[in-house]
């Protein structure tokens, strides 16, 4: 569409409004029961408080870089 169509957006007046009920947006985020899987652990190192961290392959997302305490349940630890 063209830019000559946009217009400014203005907030509806909750005085002029006082009984409309805002829709609370979805929640996309897992439940804290939701297991992920790994494809490997490719590193780890030290940060300079001198806690422990672990680079993981996810399976189905990035690589990142996880405290220890956040992986002391993989099965790749075993």
């Amino acid at each position: 569409f063209h830019v000559s169509l946009l217009r400014p957006f203005h907030e509806s007046d909750d005085t002029l409004f006082p009984d409309r009920t805002r829709p609370e947006p979805y929640n996309f985020g897992l439940d804290d029961e939701h297991e992920w899987f790994i494809d490997e652990i490719i590193g780890h190192h030290h940060l300079d408080d001198g806690q422990l961290e672990f680079k993981v392959r996810w399976s189905l997302s990035d690589t990142t870089w996880e405290p220890a305490g956040n992986c002391a349940d993989l099965s790749a630890l075993d």
